[in-house]
């Protein structure tokens, strides 16, 4: 069983239940499964595969849901090339 099979389960079976509960907000399997599969297709739009890293910088809110957009890819930073802080500092 992977984690995500966990969520498809539930969203088939009681879509409406409470996912995750803040304050007055809610969000249910259902939107919550919906939400994941947005994410999900997004990542595959923007070109990432299986194995690929992402991160996610976020408040833990129940308010937070998949993005719209595109996921946002950097690139890494060249060794050789100081960060603009670094820079700033000498």
């Amino acid at each position: 069983m992977r984690l995500h099979d966990c969520l498809d389960y539930w969203a088939r079976e009681q879509p409406e239940v409470a996912f995750a509960v803040q304050a007055e907000r809610s969000l249910s399997y259902g939107a919550a499964a919906l939400a994941a599969n947005r994410l999900a297709n997004a990542f595959i739009a923007a070109g990432l595969e299986p194995g690929d890293r992402v991160a996610v910088l976020a408040k833990n809110s129940a308010a937070r849901r998949a993005p719209h957009g595109q996921p946002h890819r950097t690139r890494e930073r060249s060794p050789a090339r100081p960060s603009r802080s670094s820079a700033a500092r000498t």
